[in-house]
């Protein structure tokens, strides 16, 4: 599968695509309001999301190539461009959404055949990933707790894949 360089307007479209149809949304739009969040966190203002977008795909696009080489682990890669991408918070609604889609084409685009749900498979799989999360945030931006945890979900995922794989068509019922 050929996955197009990331773009602001692909961004753009991605999120317009993901709250399709939510009330109250601008899909596809920029943030003009101030956004923080409910721990806190006050992300940049309105003003600066064009920038920051550039910033952030710049920096996606300068670790992706370092996968390419094989100097970053995909994993550290996909963890950056979620918490850079989040901490710019550029949309009103819907930005934890999107930066789990994120996570899902970065890993693809270096090489991982399908998608992957940001899931340990765990009843407090929600509570894990807010801890990494808030790691992060207390560790000046270390992700590698959350990349630890992507490769876990990846694992699951993997491990779900095999598990069911005894119901593929013509293996039995």
């Amino acid at each position: 599968m050929t996955l197009d360089l990331l773009t602001c307007e692909a961004v753009k479209l991605m999120h317009k695509i993901l709250m399709w149809g939510a009330e109250g949304v601008s899909a596809g739009e920029y943030r003009t309001l101030p956004a923080h969040s409910g721990t806190g966190t006050v992300y940049p203002e309105a003003e600066y999301i064009d920038g920051g977008m550039v910033a952030v795909l710049e920096n996606f696009h300068r670790d992706l190539a370092l996968v390419a080489s094989g100097a970053l682990d995909k994993h550290i890669m996909a963890a950056r461009l979620f918490y850079e991408m989040i901490m710019l918070h550029p949309f009103q609604n819907g930005n934890g959404r999107l930066c789990r889609l994120l996570v899902t084409y970065a890993l693809m685009k270096a090489g991982d055949p399908f998608p992957v749900c940001l899931s340990n498979g765990h009843k407090k799989s929600r509570q894990h990933f807010q801890q990494v999360l808030r790691h992060a945030d207390a560790h000046v931006g270390d992700v590698t707790r959350l990349a630890a945890y992507i490769l876990e979900c990846r694992h699951h995922a993997w491990q779900n894949f095999n598990r069911n794989l005894h119901y593929l068509p013509g293996k039995g019922c």
